[in-house]
């Protein structure tokens, strides 16, 4: 049932084989899928991690289906820095509810990503990856 499952795009240290994967999604066995989404993807170098924007664009990433887990979205939310009753100037990143496609063109559905203002982005330095994936190949 759809309404039971949560999705998440993500596009940096969520996707398998990092960090973030490891410690938060993998003991939830979600379903992992190739996918893109509208946006831009930089690199922040300071940080060692990506910022995606909703500039015009393109961004590769991966969409993770997970049953329902409770607890999971305030537990990435936390992880990204965002929480939804504060302004949106104290968050490092926004939660937004984004369509997903496969890396052919299937539509996906929706799913939830973490995307950063612009203005933070050159605050931080961001580097543009014009191939929309991190890390850069």
């Amino acid at each position: 049932m759809a309404s039971s499952q949560q999705h998440f795009f993500v596009y940096g240290t969520l996707k398998p084989g990092y960090r973030g994967f490891r410690q938060f999604c993998q003991a939830h066995a979600p379903k992992i899928q190739a996918a893109q989404t509208s946006g831009r993807i930089y690199h922040l170098p300071q940080a060692g991690y990506p910022a995606m924007t909703t500039e015009p664009g393109r961004v590769r990433g991966v969409l993770l289906i997970f049953a329902h887990v409770p607890g999971l979205i305030q537990t990435l939310d936390d992880y990204e820095g965002y929480d939804p009753d504060a302004p949106p100037t104290h968050n490092h990143y926004q939660r937004v509810w984004q369509q997903v496609w496969s890396l052919e063109g299937l539509d996906l559905g929706g799913a939830w990503v973490y995307v950063m203002d612009r203005q933070r982005v050159a605050w931080e330095h961001g580097q543009w990856l014009a191939a929309g994936e991190w890390p850069q190949i």
